[in-house]
């Protein structure tokens, strides 16, 4: 702006705008972020012959001021169950980016300088173990992010736990044969034979363990049969 006087010569210099002195305007000025570097005129100069030494320059600029700024990201972490119930905490992660600049403090434009770091890296988690129930992975990943990123969001799913299943062999049945065989005078009895469930012959059905029982068994009575028969014939 320019602010014009007149007057005569040697006499006090008035510069006025709407009622405004220079130190009014200047004022004002500074109110609205502008900051004085220079001003040659001093309230009560008075008006020289050469009106080039009449003429005055107040000088401002636009102020400025040194601002931050920062920027946090987050993930969070859910872990749920199937149908969304929640089983453990939150796990939240946070990093902050930080820079700083300059503000006009006439338009309010900033100027940014750059980020204190352009990247970060959220570490990964192991996720807890909770009785009963097995989560969709077992450590959520590490990941990067920038001041550009956005939060992010994550969450693991447990379903629950599945025993495995345990196959009990089927016992294998012995089976028992009684043979009972008795003679006049000596009776042999063999009762309750346990005969191991092995191969069946073709044909009769019969097992090979206890034909071969019985076989036995038949033997020694006969032996035995013929020895009482011996002993009858002495005695007669």
């Amino acid at each position: 702006d320019t602010v014009t006087a007149g007057g005569k010569f040697d006499s006090k210099i008035v510069f006025n705008k709407d009622g405004k002195s220079v130190t009014d305007l200047i004022k004002e000025y500074e109110n609205k972020g502008y900051k004085l570097v220079s001003n040659n005129f001093t309230d009560g100069t008075k008006y020289k012959a050469n009106d080039k030494d009449n003429n005055f320059v107040v000088t401002l600029v636009h102020g400025t001021e040194k601002v931050e700024d920062s920027k946090t990201i987050t993930r969070t972490i859910h872990f749920v169950s199937t149908d969304g119930t929640t089983v453990s905490g939150d796990e939240v992660q946070k990093i902050t980016f930080k820079r700083t600049g300059i503000k006009d403090l006439v338009t309010g434009k900033v100027t940014w300088g750059k980020w204190t770091k352009e990247k970060e890296t959220f570490t990964s988690i192991k996720v807890p173990d909770i009785d009963g129930l097995v989560p969709d992975k077992q450590t959520v990943s590490a990941t990067d992010v920038t001041p550009d990123s956005k939060d992010i969001v994550e969450t693991v799913v447990y379903s629950k736990k599945i025993a495995p299943e345990v196959k009990v062999p089927t016992a294998k049945t012995t089976p028992k044969v009684n043979i009972t065989v008795v003679s006049k005078k000596n009776k042999a009895k063999v009762q309750n034979a346990t005969v191991p469930n092995k191969k069946v012959l073709p044909q009769t059905g019969d097992n090979k363990e206890n034909t071969s029982l019985i076989g036995t068994a038949l033997v020694s009575l006969a032996s035995m049969l013929g020895l009482g028969a011996a002993k009858t014939r002495k005695k007669k």
